[in-house]
């Protein structure tokens, strides 16, 4: 059993993922080189050029999995504006390649 379960994006997030599909860009893995898709992965993430969240702590774990035989790397970023104790909601990024784009 799985110990989440996957929900629609929220309104915010629909419009980003809508807005990149309305753009047609090429996606990244179309290009001959690294540099290629890191120039067109910048290109993408301007119109999101904001103030980076000051960061109150980033902390890493490692959480077993069912049977507690394998261990898997977490890191959690505490925004310094959630340090009070609230419940906040959170992001899980399951990364899948080598880093190469950005």
């Amino acid at each position: 059993m799985p110990f989440f379960r996957a929900r629609q994006p929220d309104g915010e997030s629909q419009w980003v993922l809508e807005l990149a599909k309305a753009k047609n860009r090429p996606r990244l893995d179309s290009f001959a080189t690294a540099q290629e898709s890191r120039a067109q992965f910048m290109a993408n993430c301007k119109p999101f050029d904001l103030a980076p969240i000051e960061m109150a702590a980033i902390v890493d774990h490692r959480i077993a999995d069912a049977t507690g035989n394998h261990k898997m790397l977490v890191r959690d970023y505490r925004p310094r504006a959630l340090m009070d104790g609230r419940v906040a909601p959170a992001l899980v990024y399951l990364h899948g390649g080598g880093w190469v784009v950005g």
